[in-house]
């Protein structure tokens, strides 16, 4: 994960970011799901259970954390009972789930806390592996969460295509001014 504070379309810089991004996500999916295709893998995590793989809060507290207003169903430890099952029991698209909500909840909680240190309220989320409603509704939440709702966060349609349309406006900029045209 890679995170740009933008100013204008002349200054930018890098303030942030984690070894666990898409790429990261895409080759779990692969070794312990067997997915070769990240947009299937996303479409079956949606439809994923966690139960027999991650420790909710009220297999721990044995119900609702009152003092830390933690509802039982929540989850504690990501793959925390994963070794106590029967791995037939498992499917794929469970551990599919999981892997998306560690990986939108660590999302969400890294940019969040970036953000924040920035002084950052606005934020677009862009890379080929957020097609996934489910996927941008756990990053959602995450950051809403660590920001108490004070980061607004973008999904766009074309952020496949954000590098793709600086690299040609900053290579119009630069090669082909106007002045140039105009001659």
């Amino acid at each position: 994960i890679s995170i740009y504070k933008v100013d204008s379309s002349n200054s930018y810089k890098k303030i942030g970011g984690n070894s666990f991004g898409p790429s990261t996500l895409w080759s779990l999916f692969t070794f312990s799901c067997g997915y070769q295709d990240i947009d299937q893998a996303l479409s079956e995590a949606e439809k994923g259970n966690t139960r027999l793989i991650d420790l909710s809060v009220g297999d721990i507290y044995g119900g609702n954390y009152e003092n830390m207003a933690l509802c039982s169903d929540l989850i504690g430890s990501t793959f925390g009972k994963f070794k106590d099952n029967d791995l037939n029991k498992i499917q794929k698209k469970d551990i599919a789930k999981s892997l998306s909500i560690l990986y939108g909840v660590t999302y969400g909680h890294v940019t969040s806390m970036v953000s924040m240190k920035e002084n950052i309220d606005r934020v677009i989320i862009s890379g080929n592996t957020f097609h996934s409603l489910g996927l941008h509704q756990i990053i959602q939440t995450s950051i809403d969460l660590y920001s108490n709702q004070n980061i607004k966060t973008i999904f766009s349609d074309y952020s496949d295509y954000f590098e793709i349309i600086g690299m040609f406006v900053k290579f119009y900029q630069t090669k082909y001014s106007r002045k140039k045209y105009l001659k």
